[in-house]
């Protein structure tokens, strides 16, 4: 399960759109809460297994290391890939807005002068600004 879930992380996926980032943030968030619950399991299964004195013991809490280390790297791993995404998301978000103004004000600087010189033009200016503010 952890090396299939290892290569999964390798096969993201296009980055290009933040609707892309958000749908790749919200699948991390699933492995993330699905991570937590094999890691109890196995927290479940070592401590019966523990509380038994049997031959096997030393297999056992070997197996068990070997393991929560390969479940605790997949978890940092996990954790950065989702920092990663994180980052990409608010730059895509910043780069949006940022192409949003600036069209705003390459709208503006394109209108004539007489704008604003009637009730009708002035109502076309209200609503836009309040669909820029918006």
């Amino acid at each position: 399960w952890i090396e299939e879930k290892l290569k999964a992380l390798n096969l993201d996926g296009s980055r290009d759109t933040l609707p892309a980032v958000t749908r790749l943030l919200k699948k991390y968030e699933l492995l993330e809460h699905e991570l937590e619950t094999h890691l109890n399991h196995i927290d479940g299964v070592l401590l019966p297994a523990g509380a038994h004195n049997t031959q096997h013991l030393m297999e056992v809490a070997a197996y068990s290391t070997t393991l929560t280390e390969s479940a605790g790297q997949l978890q940092n791993v996990v954790a950065a890939h989702k920092a990663c995404l994180t980052d990409e998301a608010a730059h895509l978000n910043f780069s949006w807005k940022a192409d949003s103004i600036e069209a705003f004000i390459s709208q503006k600087e394109q209108m004539p002068e007489e704008v604003g010189s009637d009730v009708t033009s002035c109502q076309t200016l209200i609503r836009q600004h309040d669909n820029y503010t918006a």
